[in-house]
């Protein structure tokens, strides 16, 4: 059943334990291959770009969302989010996720990466079960994109999944698009990064949601 006793708010940067919590719960719950660094989670807290949420339950972090809201145009990030694994299947990673949705306007659409659940890997299970979670929130993924994780040496297989109801297809300018906002803003590379055209080579003009 859902807890009805979840506070979300943003973390407080005068309250260092706040950081503390949410950065033990962060190294816990992702991946090394798909973590930033504390001093570049940091520097993103003081970002105005970045929004955090923090999801409590009496008064203790359990939870947090990370998103990113791209300059100048209608596209956010869920670049994190995680929820501590003793208050898992509580409803709180989708209180934490709506929240999210409602720091932008219904009509900006919220990108996600997502492990790839076609690879296999020892934590299948937990990337079907990821998958599904924000299938039901409304995510679809973009068909035919294999998303490359700008991060570390050898970057999982990934999706990049979309939250926009309005939206049925993609053209593939858009996409295009979408991957350099995400590797020149989000990740600090080039606009000509190699990666970009990789992932864009085998996208056809016209780009499902499914």
């Amino acid at each position: 059943m859902p807890d009805t006793n979840v506070l979300i708010r943003p973390p407080r940067p005068s309250e260092p334990g706040e950081f503390s919590a949410l950065m033990a719960l962060y190294e816990e719950a992702i991946p090394a291959s798909e973590r930033k660094s504390r001093a570049q989670i940091a520097s993103m807290m003081r970002e105005p770009g970045y929004r955090f949420l923090a999801a409590f339950v009496a008064e203790r972090l359990v939870g947090f969302a990370i998103v990113y809201r791209f300059r100048g145009e209608r596209l956010s990030l869920l670049e994190y989010m995680a929820v501590d694994p003793a208050h898992r299947s509580q409803g709180i990673g989708g209180q934490l996720f709506r929240a999210a949705l409602g720091l932008s306007d219904a009509e900006t659409p919220l990108l996600l990466e997502v492990d790839s659940d076609r690879e296999p890997s020892e934590d299948h299970s937990q990337r079907v079960k990821r998958k599904r979670f924000y299938n039901r929130l409304g995510c679809r993924e973009i068909a035919g994109l294999n998303y490359i994780l700008p991060i570390g040496q050898h970057p999982p297989g990934m999706n990049l999944l979309v939250h926009d109801p309005q939206c049925h297809d993609l053209d593939r300018a858009t996409v295009l698009h979408w991957l350099t906002l995400l590797y020149v803003e989000v990740y600090g590379c080039s606009a000509s990064d190699p990666r970009i055209a990789v992932m864009a080579a085998s996208l056809p003009e016209k780009i499902a949601l499914i």
